[in-house]
């Protein structure tokens, strides 16, 4: 198994800390499925890290909201079944949008924590 870096920064307000992940190669993960073809496999994989990027995207801005606003829907054709390029520019897409949500909160939360600072000042010195 190939462990790699992922940059979890969890709640804004919890910073950034670096977890490995336990992300597997196409060949694991076609031996745990061998019925399935790796091209399922990777598939199923992409569908799982989009669906948790997803989630955590929809947990920033329902906790941030209005502050922190939803990004952008994607363009989309429709319905239909997504090449596997396709899937990883969604994914892609998705941890940018990320990246970009995560950013924003903790700019908020600078901001919020500022501004209470300052009224927490305001009132000591009327």
């Amino acid at each position: 198994m190939t462990d790699l870096q992922l940059i979890d920064r969890g709640a804004a307000e919890e910073g950034t800390r670096l977890r490995a992940a336990g992300r597997r190669d196409l060949g694991e993960i076609a031996r745990d499925h061998p019925s399935r073809g790796a091209e399922q496999a990777a598939r199923e994989a992409l569908k799982a890290q989009i669906a948790r990027l997803d989630h955590e995207i929809c947990a920033i801005v329902a906790n941030r909201f209005p502050h922190v606003p939803p990004p952008a829907p994607a363009g989309s054709r429709g319905p239909r079944l997504l090449d596997l390029g396709e899937l990883e520019r969604s994914r892609d897409r998705l941890a940018t949008q990320l990246q970009e949500l995560r950013a924003a909160a903790a700019a908020r939360a600078d901001h919020e924590l500022a501004a209470r600072e300052q009224l927490r000042r305001m009132k000591l010195e009327p």
